[in-house]
């Protein structure tokens, strides 16, 4: 290194200079212009050597800024723009460009929905778009670099080629780096650094793209702090997540690395709707909690991994006993593969319940319900060809499924190929799962399998309810189903939400006895639900259809699916002040007497809640 400092008065010549230049030529900006008057005004331009971030939450427009400031650069002020896009396509890039100058609808574009007549025309615009985006000095890498080293060298050729006066990155948190065990905060943080010497080292700005944590939702107003730019919480790794399109759960940490995966995520309103994770990565080590629900959902995540409440996001570290945290109504598969018939899911059904599949042992099925026997006799025949024996011991039935050829230690019964085929391992009842395929199914066919499934382990009954010990006029249904298996029970519970049936899940225990776990269908909304969607094969079917036409004439226990009491602060009364409405008022348009603050005390039921809205 020939020189370490350089003395203040050795540059104060060189700023005099810039600052009297500066000065002769007032409105005239300093730093590279974005096109957008507002914010040139206050940062006076992109400024030589800075990196400057441009952050919010998913889906709030940062790419499409992003383009719209490089188009800006590029064909008003002629200055070259380098654009390393590590989410995007260049299709997609260019998509935006293209709708963005002229003037066409983006959805329209990518469509095909196209007007080609008159003075809408849109193929002229998009013709003169082209025209002028072709000259327009833009460069787009959205396949070589990926990390620092080759940002840098491909930057720098792109300097000496054609000149370069702004690089956008699209976004931080995508960028690789060269060590990877590294959590995702050290991560950005080495690249952030890497980035503000690389703009030091062209003289030119540097704009980088990031993604908010979501701590900015969890404030009042949300304004953005600095912090924000830190990750937002973690999951352990054995967390499953289920992708909204094919209903297909992985864990976590089989998907580090992956990028684009559709999962089910919340809007502004409230709704479960299906949105991408831009990338899955690893955090590395850290102290997680396990939070669970009085309804049987639990999750372990780490200490500020926000959940929501009717007040807002907290942290895990922040929520305490009792409080309320959102769970989805409903879940929503967009496209299932359906990779099984009906009779292998009426088949699977029926084993799962009350079969056994062990290695060394007869395979065969138990049960009480002359129905069940002859559909599984029936599906196995269809589907293997098995002749199946079927034996009556006092007043339930086996089924013995015998393989239709001969086995050797290379020829294995058919039953055992389709297990291995759906990744099932044959095992005792108390730690049966679920094969990933029945997830992946459409509606129908799930309910179509929990309504077999239904018919093994489940029950449905009513009985008259009791008061001081005395029967009273009415009367109380019962839904639910019995498993040893703690996974199969949860995975039930999951797939009771594709029919927007709520469910609790509660173990049972008695002595020298394995807990048995129990999924619970409480309510008559629910019941009915899932007697109309999904209901019983067999016997128990007939006890469904009678509850059902009594569940009818029932009135409901408004002490079932009931908001917090919090609601009417955090969101009733904002939108009752914006529409000048009295609480008199609403309370005459809810049909609810009007009782002054005792309203607030108590929580609303749904159908309440439905009237407000």
């Amino acid at each position: 290194m020939s020189q370490s400092f350089i003395q203040v008065k050795d540059t104060l010549e060189e700023t005099w200079k810039r600052i009297d230049e500066l000065s002769k030529q007032k409105g005239t900006l300093r730093g590279t212009p974005t096109g957008f008057k507002a914010l040139d005004n206050i940062l006076a331009g992109l400024q030589k050597s800075d990196l400057i971030i441009l952050a919010a939450r998913p889906s709030l427009g940062k790419s499409s800024l992003a383009c719209d400031i490089a188009k800006n650069v590029a064909m008003k002020y002629k200055i070259p723009v380098g654009i390393f896009s590590l989410e995007m396509s260049r299709d997609q890039i260019i998509d935006r460009l293209l709708a963005a100058e002229a003037d066409v609808d983006l959805w329209k574009l990518r469509t095909g929905h196209l007007s080609d007549q008159g003075q809408d025309n849109d193929f002229e615009r998009i013709q003169r778009a082209m025209a002028q985006l072709s000259e327009a000095p833009i460069f787009i890498d959205d396949i070589i670099a990926k990390n620092l080293l080759q940002m840098r060298a491909m930057a720098r050729r792109l300097m000496s080629q054609k000149g370069l006066g702004l690089i956008i990155i699209d976004y931080l948190q995508l960028m690789e780096h060269r060590n990877p065990n590294l959590n995702m905060l050290q991560q950005v943080t080495e690249n952030s650094k890497g980035l503000k010497s690389m703009a030091k080292e062209f003289n030119i700005p540097i704009l980088a793209l990031s993604q908010l944590s979501r701590a900015v939702e969890q404030r009042m107003p949300p304004i953005p702090r600095l912090s924000d730019l830190r990750e937002s919480g973690c999951l352990t790794g054995d967390a499953l997540i289920t992708r909204a399109d094919t209903g297909e759960r992985f864990k976590i940490k089989d998907l580090v690395g992956k990028t684009n995966i559709p999962v089910h995520s919340l809007d502004e309103n409230w709704q479960v709707v299906e949105k991408k994770v831009s990338k899955v990565f690893s955090t590395g080590q850290k102290e997680v909690f396990e939070l669970k629900t009085k309804s049987g959902f639990s999750i372990k995540a780490s200490a500020n991994h926000p959940f929501l409440r009717v007040n807002g996001w907290s942290r895990v570290d922040e929520l305490k006993k009792g409080d309320r945290i959102a769970t989805p109504q409903k879940i929503k598969i967009s496209s299932p593969k359906n990779e099984l018939n009906n009779d292998e899911v009426i088949l699977l059904a029926h084993l799962l319940g009350d079969g056994c599949i062990l290695p060394r042992q007869p395979y065969h099925y138990t049960s009480a319900d002359w129905e069940d026997i002859q559909v599984v006799a029936k599906t196995a025949k269809k589907l293997f060809k098995i002749e199946s024996k079927i034996i009556k011991q006092k007043n339930w039935w086996h089924v013995y499924l015998k393989s239709p050829y001969h086995l050797t230690h290379k020829t294995h019964h058919p039953i055992t190929l389709w297990y291995e085929k759906l990744g099932l391992q044959r095992v005792r009842s108390y730690e049966k799962e679920m094969p990933e395929a029945v997830f992946s199914l459409s509606e129908k066919k799930v309910a179509l399998f929990l309504k077999h499934l239904w018919a093994t382990d489940g029950s449905i009954s009513f009985r008259k309810c009791k008061k001081n010990g005395v029967e009273a006029k009415n009367f109380t249904g019962a839904i639910y189903y019995a498993s040893t298996s703690l996974k199969l029970a949860l995975s039930i519970k999951e797939l009771l939400l594709r029919f927007e049936v709520r469910s609790k899940l509660s173990e049972v225990r008695k002595a020298s006895y394995r807990p048995c776990y129990h999924i619970n269908i409480d309510g008559k909304n629910h019941q009915l639900n899932f007697l109309t969607k999904i209901g019983c094969y067999g016997e128990k079917s007939k006890v469904g259809i009678n509850l059902m036409e009594k569940l009818k004439v029932i009135k409901e226990n408004t002490n079932l699916d009931v908001w917090p009491k919090e609601i009417w602060k955090f969101f009733i009364d904002p939108i009752r002040q914006e529409k000048n409405i009295s609480w008199r008022e609403l309370s005459a348009g809810i049909e609810t007497s009007y009782c002054g603050s005792t309203l607030f005390k108590n929580g609303i039921g749904f159908k309440r809640m439905k009237r407000i809205a």
